[in-house]
């Protein structure tokens, strides 16, 4: 009992995850290391997700929005909803993140380097508030790689899979 006040008291006391946990400039980075990734989670309603994670047999800790996670580590979730709302479930989710960009290959210089984000819910889903789960190295579908008839201009693409889970919310009065 001790120990469910204590989560209680600490789910109250930390700042929730973001839908979006990292920013653009650190996608490429995780396509060339493998050994670490971004938690995608995201909320469908009024509500909060916290996620802590065990290192090395010591205590939990608060992931941090925009923390990248060594791959294979285990996180526990927990979905808190706002007042008048309740928790439904977690839907498992497909993360698609595309990163264009364009080098002026005379000088280095990068003219442009955009990410976008595409998610696509799965039929997959838990009806428990917490739930563990882990962290899963990105999959690389695809990668381009092309160059101007002058070689001045080199573009790269490259399309990469995640994992993420959705928590859903639902009102009290359904």
């Amino acid at each position: 009992m001790k120990k469910m006040l204590l989560l209680l008291v600490a789910i109250v006391l930390v700042e929730p995850l973001h839908a979006q946990l990292i920013d653009d400039s650190s996608v490429a980075e995780q396509v060339t290391d493998a050994s670490v990734a971004p938690l995608y989670v995201f909320t469908n309603g009024p509500g909060r997700i916290y996620a802590f994670e065990r290192l090395d047999g010591n205590p939990f800790y608060l992931v941090q929005a925009g923390e990248t996670l060594p791959v294979g580590n285990r996180v526990v979730l927990y979905a808190v909803p706002n007042p008048g709302y309740q928790f439904k479930n977690w839907n498992l989710v497909n993360v698609f993140t595309l990163t264009s960009t364009i080098v002026n290959d005379l000088d280095g210089t990068v003219i442009t380097n955009n990410s976008s984000i595409n998610v696509s819910k799965l039929p997959t889903t838990f009806r428990w508030p917490e739930m563990v789960t882990e962290v899963q190295p990105p999959i690389v579908l695809f990668t381009t790689y092309t160059t101007n008839l002058d070689s001045s201009i080199v573009t790269n693409n490259v399309l990469t899979a995640f994992g993420g889970w959705q928590a859903n919310f639902v009102s009290r009065r359904r």
